[in-house]
């Protein structure tokens, strides 16, 4: 058993789910070798197909039996609540969790761990997944929740301290192949996608606005864009706004639309709307201003440093819509 927790991390899910079922199987077999009710001998159900131990003396039967267990992960706007529970090998932080008792629903006894552990309330609980945990033999059913109210405290008895953290100053939590890291990485992917996208809906402001005080919070001063308008490298949101200002000296009133986005931690993949009315001071691709109008729909890709900034933006051409617009291509 000792051994089968240790390797956990190291296994691939087939090979967990297996290793959990010969451990749990296991466990079982040696915790019925007698009968519960008489205390005969317990055999194998003389059916091989059938998973079960049947005393030889009454015929009481014995299936194998996992005990549930719910684990919650808890968030307070952009905050996690993480505990230290006096089971825990070294100082590591992890989620709310507990078995579930004789006559709980899972909802009652996520409700339940919360009061007892953190003296809070929970609301909005929602399935996330589940794991098979064969200590002995149990299975973790994990949820979502959100703080609903009450004053954070711990028990003092299994818990010994709680907080709230944001994905920046995340103490030491659960190693990777437990359920627990695995909801807090996807609280944390979860978290940067919503960053992520706000900060694109700020760039639509920024490029249309062409403001330059919210460009250099959105863009790395660091960040390079290769353009056709310049031989070398643009830095910055000082580059990048000076081709959109170039643009507007064909188009004055340009706008960029966004449609739609798709986000994960890093990276950002946009899908733009640009119009606009080629009625400027200056040609464009060749062709002098006609006044005709253009509207095209382009696919951008932006990428994120460390500080959450854009450091690159690599487009899917749209230069072909705006020249079938403005009647430079049939």
């Amino acid at each position: 058993m000792k051994n089968i927790r240790e390797t956990f991390r190291d296994m691939t899910p087939d090979e967990m789910r297996e290793a959990s079922r010969e451990a749990e199987i296991d466990e079982w077999r040696a915790s019925n070798r007698f009968c519960g009710r008489c205390g005969a001998e317990m055999k194998p159900h003389e059916d091989p197909s059938e998973r079960a131990l049947v005393c030889a003396k009454c015929g009481y039967t014995v299936y194998p039996r996992i005990s549930p267990a719910v684990i919650v992960l808890v968030t307070k706007d952009d905050k996690v609540l993480l505990q230290r529970n006096t089971h825990y090998r070294g100082v590591v932080w992890s989620l709310v969790a507990g078995f579930v008792d004789p006559g709980e629903s899972l909802e009652d006894a996520i409700r339940r761990e919360a009061r007892e552990e953190a003296s809070i309330e929970v609301k909005d609980i929602r399935y996330f997944g589940s794991q098979t945990w064969p200590f002995p033999s149990n299975i973790m059913i994990g949820f979502r929740a959100e703080y609903a109210g009450g004053e954070l405290k711990p028990d003092g008895e299994e818990v010994v301290e709680s907080g709230w953290f944001d994905r920046e100053h995340l103490p030491k939590i659960p190693r990777h192949g437990s359920i627990a890291r695995a909801m807090l990485d996807a609280w944390i992917a979860e978290s940067c996608k919503g960053e992520r996208e706000e900060a694109m809906r700020l760039f639509e402001k920024c490029i249309n606005t062409n403001d330059l005080e919210l460009g250099r919070k959105l863009i790395s001063e660091t960040a390079a864009f290769d353009t056709p308008v310049s031989p070398t490298p643009l830095y910055g949101a000082e580059g990048y706004l000076s081709v959109v200002s170039l643009m507007r000296k064909s188009f004055p009133d340009v706008q960029w639309k966004l449609l739609d986005m798709v986000a994960d931690e890093k990276t950002v993949a946009v899908q733009w709307e640009c119009s606009g009315t080629f009625n400027g001071e200056a040609p464009f691709a060749g062709l002098k201003p006609n006044g005709r109008r253009f509207t095209t729909t382009v696919m951008n890709f932006y990428s994120f440093d460390a500080d959450g900034k854009i450091c690159n933006d690599v487009a899917a051409t749209g230069i072909a819509g705006i020249l079938q617009g403005i009647g430079a291509l049939p």
